[in-house]
């Protein structure tokens, strides 16, 4: 169990040339409950958290030391955007701050399965977060979005994705198929959509429902539209 450890003891693995990307005064606690064999089963229960980002972790861990067999969940409940954003490095910071999350997300990761064959399951739901992306795409904080997932990597070389399902508002698009030898990928993907509202969905691209040109034509529409496509 580690408790109120200061964080500006890892000043040095925030610093970019030198310059520090960031100050904290977080604290980290951290508490893991682990019993079992190595050779059989482990068992764990456990949490860590770093000020308001709190990370969940529970399951088991078959055969560690031969052939690691994982029935594993991951949670990060309630995670404040703004708190993750000030606890990464500068560089995956920079790729995720210009996305402009803001409010609150909820993540689960389900790892299951043998490295040749990892099922991994979860759920990225942004229902209380804001995201905008320039003047191409704003969702409000309001909107619900969750992005929830089912795949199968196998021998690291391919994914099948059973079930990969986007929901934006009355907006759903569903994703299945496999991609193959990642070095050269192979797709075979298929992908439909509900029947949604066009003009609530081209709500969320401003540049395109309100162009910041004048004479540029804004794209309007009425109606539903369904996606699909392989």
């Amino acid at each position: 169990e580690l408790e109120e450890i200061d964080l500006a003891h890892f000043q040095a693995y925030y610093q970019q040339g030198q310059q520090a990307a960031m100050q904290t005064d977080q604290k980290l606690n951290a508490s893991m409950n682990v019993a079992g064999n190595l050779n059989t089963l482990l068992a764990s229960n456990g949490n860590v958290s770093v000020g308001d980002v709190k990370v969940d972790v529970s399951g088991t861990v078959e055969q560690v030391q031969t052939s690691p067999k994982l029935d594993l969940t991951v949670s990060l409940p309630d995670v404040p955007w703004e708190k993750v954003l000030e606890l990464l490095p500068p560089d995956l910071a920079k790729a995720l701050e210009d996305l402009n999350l803001s409010g609150l997300g909820n993540i689960t990761i389900q790892p299951k399965g043998t490295l040749d064959q990892l099922v991994i399951t979860g759920e990225f739901d942004l229902s209380k977060s804001g995201l905008q992306y320039q003047t191409l795409f704003a969702k409000p904080e309001a909107l619900n979005m969750a992005l929830a997932f089912n795949t199968t990597i196998m021998a690291m070389n391919a994914v099948e994705i059973s079930a990969l399902t986007l929901t934006l508002g009355e907006f759903q698009l569903d994703v299945s198929g496999t991609v193959a030898n990642f070095s050269a990928p192979e797709l075979d993907i298929q992908v439909s959509s509900n029947a949604f509202p066009l003009d609530k969905l081209l709500a969320l691209f401003p540049d395109l429902s309100a162009p910041a040109d004048e004479n540029a034509p804004a794209i309007s529409s009425s109606g539903a539209a369904q996606l699909s496509a392989s």
